[in-house]
């Protein structure tokens, strides 16, 4: 299987990304409701990207398909383009705070979000540091492992407990992604528990 350049990869996400957001906030005009827009976007876009690289694994234990050997080859690149997506996100983050709020994080969000939030972006940023061969050298395997492992966990439980709030706001927009949370953990699971039943048995 052909392997993708890593830069096109992350261009090719990086210009979608760019071009929806940019599209409608021309459309929509720059508003308060549109850059609310954007961030459910960009937060979409970053739970799809993060969710890829969460089932690859899993997914290519299971059933081995043209599919999951794609995404095994191309996870990391994946995951530093979920990374770049969520810097995006944290850009029109300041963007709203900056324009409508008077840089007032408390009048934007709750303090549980604050925390949350910034948890999820001191492992993004940590994980986006390390997706290289040098911090894998450097780290060691298992320390590598151990944060990437963490952190893609960690991401997991933040992302499901954010679409779980945002139930009250808009149920019909938001259990999709609850359910594709929920499938995504199962598929998780199911591998892990194929995979020590495989380690018992042998």
């Amino acid at each position: 299987m052909r392997k993708a350049r890593p830069t096109q990869l992350i261009g090719i996400v990086t210009t979608i990304i760019l071009g929806i957001v940019g599209a409608n906030l021309i459309y929509s005009g720059i508003s308060e409701d549109s850059l609310r827009s954007c961030l459910r976007v960009t937060a979409q876009t970053s739970l799809c990207l993060f969710l890829t690289t969460f089932i690859a694994s899993p997914l290519h234990s299971l059933k081995k398909s043209n599919t999951s050997k794609w995404l095994m080859l191309h996870r990391r690149y994946l995951g530093i383009a979920f990374g770049v997506s969520h810097i995006i996100h944290f850009g029109i983050i300041v963007w709203l705070l900056n324009g409508f709020y008077q840089n007032d994080w408390l009048g934007l969000t709750s303090i549980s979000s604050l925390i949350t939030g910034g948890l999820g972006y001191a492992f993004i940023f940590a994980m986006l540091i390390t997706s290289n061969n040098m911090a894998i050298r450097k780290l060691g395997h298992k320390n590598w492992k151990r944060l990437h492992s963490f952190g893609m966990y960690t991401l997991f439980c933040i992302f499901t407990l954010t679409y779980v709030g945002l139930l009250t706001q808009n149920w019909m927009l938001n259990l999709p992604f609850i359910i594709l949370l929920s499938f995504c953990a199962i598929l998780r699971f199911k591998a892990r528990a194929s995979f020590f039943r495989q380690g018992i048995s042998a």
